[in-house]
């Protein structure tokens, strides 16, 4: 999900200005990165809150993830990526359209909006579910009541595509936070290295 380029040898001569022989670089600098990887998957995760209505407190940090594509001696490269790939993470840090995919995108509004839950709306409320409904103008609308007392709600707005704001500056946090942990992992890095160097 989130790549960004560093020049390596600028991070290896950091490496040997703290003393890092060069037959131990690769594993110094996969260390790092992989150390710097795992920081900024934290910083990630905790500023979720920050940019989106959280209603499932345990998804961002089941969707990020660095599980196979982390940093070895032969592959010095670090990827953080949703593994769920459930969230749109991309639209909201890149902002976008989101297309339908059958014929529309049930978007809901009034009171069906506001019962959403961490699983998105419950499953009698969803659109193909809910009784008594019909579409006009592009809104599918509930019949609620009965007698005198029935009335209409609007209950989804049916658009063919939804435009996705830029919401949530991941590639921002990301540069931003790899550069620092990557100083800071770089140096114990370094003294682990030449500790088990033999």
């Amino acid at each position: 999900m989130i790549e960004i380029d560093f020049e390596l040898g600028e991070v290896a001569a950091v490496a040997k200005r703290f003393g890092a022989a060069s037959d131990q670089l690769p594993y110094i600098l996969a260390t790092s990165l992989n150390n710097a990887a795992e920081e900024t998957r934290k910083v990630l995760i905790d500023a979720w809150p920050s940019y989106v209505k959280v209603r499932n407190e345990s998804f961002i940090a089941a969707s990020l993830t660095t599980r196979h594509a982390r940093a070895t001696k032969e592959n010095l490269s670090v990827m953080i990526y949703d593994k769920l790939g459930r969230g749109h993470l991309k639209l909201l840090a890149e902002g976008g359209v989101r297309g339908a995919v059958g014929q529309n995108i049930a978007i809901p509004v009034g009171q069906i909006r506001a019962q959403r839950g961490s699983r998105g709306v419950p499953q009698d409320l969803r659109p193909r579910r809910l009784v008594r409904s019909f579409v006009k103008n592009g809104k599918l609308f509930r019949v609620l009541g009965r007698g005198k007392a029935t009335r209409i709600q609007v209950a989804y707005l049916l658009r063919p595509q939804a435009k996705i704001p830029k919401t949530v500056p991941f590639y921002q946090l990301f540069a931003n936070t790899m550069n620092r942990a990557l100083v800071e992992a770089i140096p114990r890095a370094v003294v682990r290295a030449m500790a088990s160097r033999r």
